[in-house]
């Protein structure tokens, strides 16, 4: 046998759990190779030091204890504030959700209803023209963008049409 395998096999011939054809020639190879010899010594050192094999005697309830340790535990971590909190994020989420989409709609259709305007101020040309002002940004008026660009054109031709 080769000393890898004889080194593995230390322990069961101490314990002479080995077959005996195993045994003889585990044996053999201890009086023949001296670095095995001394790895046998070292370990029956340690199994002399250790003395009698205590076994420590099996619980035959402890996988069903343990098992119930751990159930307990799981049912503590799930309490009832958990359980609360689980349900009321869900709702809260919705909830501004929902406020979020309404004020978003109302900023979108321009605010609440502008018919709080009376009749005779909507009649005045002076009221109406700062009105309209105040709603446009760099005094456009009613100008739309294109209009802009197609005068910008216009203005462009002529130039080079001068030229």
């Amino acid at each position: 046998m080769k000393c890898k395998k004889i080194k593995s096999n230390l322990l069961l011939y101490i314990d002479n759990e080995l077959s005996d054809k195993s045994m003889k020639e585990i044996d053999l190879h201890l009086k023949q190779c001296e670095q095995c010899n001394k790895e046998f010594n070292k370990l029956s050192a340690v199994y002399k030091h250790l003395g009698n094999k205590t076994m420590i005697p099996e619980n035959p309830f402890f996988y069903t204890r343990l098992r119930q340790k751990m159930e307990n535990k799981l049912l503590k971590s799930h309490s009832v504030k958990k359980q609360l909190l689980a349900v009321l994020q869900p709702v809260t989420y919705v909830f501004l959700l929902g406020v979020g989409i309404y004020i978003g709609i109302l900023i979108g259709s321009g605010g609440m209803n502008n018919n709080n305007i009376s009749t005779s101020e909507s009649q005045n040309p002076e009221y109406m023209q700062e009105y309209s002002s105040s709603l446009y940004l760099d005094e456009m008026k009613l100008e739309t963008i294109e209009s802009s660009f197609i005068a910008e054109d216009n203005e462009n031709n002529e130039d080079t049409e001068n030229k």
